[in-house]
């Protein structure tokens, strides 16, 4: 129920006509950018795309910040807040995302480098997108960089199949969970004010939010 009712709040009851059409063509402009990585793995669906712009202008995040920036689709989706002046984001494999007045990539950058950066400049962040593995380290330095009404964005909340491989060298099937889930499991001890909002059906986007917005 909770999460059913967070999400309707974020959501208008009728789609945007102009945010789907925006992030949409964002989506399609990422994609184009696909060819420059270094290391080519996923992007996030253009739906998802659509509930990261909804979930910005919900709660009016000035400042974002964003781990796995890849080719920028969530990138610029976050960008498309009405009140976002600042998009923060590292990827440590690749240099896909040129950089505008809102948006502040850190190519070849681990979250921990670039946190440090951030925490030298004072900066807190209203909104925080997980789309790349956080550390021990990443969750410790977290509360640095947040404030008591931060909401936090996890992709990749699901469950995934993996292939192992045996001693005798035959291999077999395994599902585990993603690193979404392992991120939630992470961070959960530092947020303890914070409350689980699970995706939708057919959906990998999870959030942590205050229990004070709920």
């Amino acid at each position: 129920m909770v999460t059913t009712d967070f999400w309707s709040a974020v959501l208008p009851v009728t789609p945007r006509a102009d945010w789907m059409t925006r992030v949409s063509e964002l989506a399609a402009e990422a994609s184009q950018r696909r060819s420059k990585a270094d290391y080519n793995t996923g992007s996030i669906a253009w739906m998802e795309a659509y509930q990261l712009c909804a979930l910005a202008n919900h709660l009016n995040a000035r400042v974002v910040i964003e781990v796995g920036t890849f080719i920028g689709t969530s990138t610029h989706a976050l960008a498309l807040g009405s009140a976002v002046e600042a998009v923060y984001t590292c990827d440590s494999s690749n240099d896909c995302c040129p950089a505008t007045d809102v948006i502040h990539p850190h190519p070849f950058t681990a979250s921990g480098d670039m946190w440090h950066r951030l925490r030298k400049k004072g900066v807190k962040a209203d909104l925080c997108f997980f789309d790349g593995h956080l550390s021990e380290a990443d969750a410790g330095a977290l509360k640095g960089l947040t404030h008591p009404s931060t909401v936090f964005a996890f992709h990749d909340y699901n469950y995934g199949p993996k292939i192992r491989r045996r001693k005798d060298g035959t291999t077999y099937q395994e599902t585990l969970p993603r690193k979404g889930i392992g991120n939630v499991d992470l961070l959960k001890p530092h947020l303890p004010h914070h409350v689980l909002i699970e995706p939708l059906p057919d959906n990998v986007l999870a959030l942590m939010v205050p229990e004070s917005m709920l």
